[in-house]
């Protein structure tokens, strides 16, 4: 009985050349033998050989297998687990039409996410958070159109000692950014090619002589890049440092202008 619910469950393994190279638990949902749940607890070796024992003292069972010439590995079931990740702050800088909230994972059976979100404009104080999201949707009820900095926290729960929900991805969509338009000859130009290489170049224009900052940032809030110099009239490239793969954000931003825009990288 590795998952306490009082009934005995099968652990296998398998590999080349008769199957795929993972190690699996059949949960004997409900105890009549007729409902089993495959969980996976691993893959990337041919097991030769299962064991289980509660190795750890946690009254929890664990599973130990072998691969031929190769290590033994113990997979310790950690029991009951829930959790909650907060993301940074993230910066739009300007004050986007909230729309919708988007994710993408897995929720095995006894497994839930759900999702908190608020915003401000004020970065110290970050407010209430909302009532859990538990599908994706409308968000605008929770994030005023003026909220310039947005997080969210993501909760995570398992009623049992295997299967964890896994998220793949989330993100926001927005509509108009609420900051002012571009003035003649003062603008930040669309990341050509977009996907771009992991090292893209922004490009921007001054209609005369004036100060303004160029800040990039992922889609979790990090800063990766900024610079801020006077800059001389006409265009103007930046060449960014090596990027991971991934969205970002980039802001130009001066006295009376503020612009934004988004790029993809996409690379080894």
């Amino acid at each position: 009985d590795l998952t306490g619910d009082g009934y005995p469950d099968i652990v296998a393994g398998a590999g080349y050349p008769i199957g795929t190279d993972e190690v699996v638990l059949w949960e004997n949902a409900g105890g009549t033998g007729t409902n089993w749940l495959k969980h996976l607890l691993d893959s990337g070796y041919t097991c030769y050989d299962i064991k289980t024992a509660d190795i750890n003292n946690d009254s929890v069972m664990d599973v130990v297998t072998v691969n031929a010439n190769g290590p033994v590995y113990w997979l310790s079931l950690h029991g009951e687990d829930n959790g909650v990740l907060t993301s940074s702050i993230l910066d739009m800088i300007g004050n986007p039409e909230w729309q919708t909230i988007y994710w993408e994972g897995v929720e095995p059976e006894g497994t839930d996410m759900s999702f908190l979100v608020r915003g401000s404009n004020n970065s110290d104080n970050m407010g209430v958070w909302s009532e859990a999201i538990q599908e994706p949707g409308d968000v605008s009820t929770y994030l005023d159109s003026t909220y310039r900095f947005i997080q969210y926290a993501l909760m995570m729960e398992a009623d049992g000692p295997v299967g964890t929900p896994v998220l793949n991805e989330v993100s926001f969509q927005y509509g108009n950014m609420g900051i002012e338009g571009t003035e003649d000859g003062f603008a930040l130009l669309p990341v050509v090619p977009n996907p771009s290489g992991r090292c893209p170049v922004l490009s921007f224009s001054t209609s005369g002589v004036r100060e303004a900052e160029l800040t990039v940032f992922d889609l979790s809030g990090r800063q990766v890049f900024s610079i801020s110099d006077r800059w001389s009239s006409g265009s103007h490239d930046v060449t960014l440092p090596l990027l991971s793969s991934g969205t970002y954000m980039v802001y130009l931003v001066s006295e009376g202008f503020r612009q934004a825009s988004r790029f993809m990288v996409l690379g080894q």
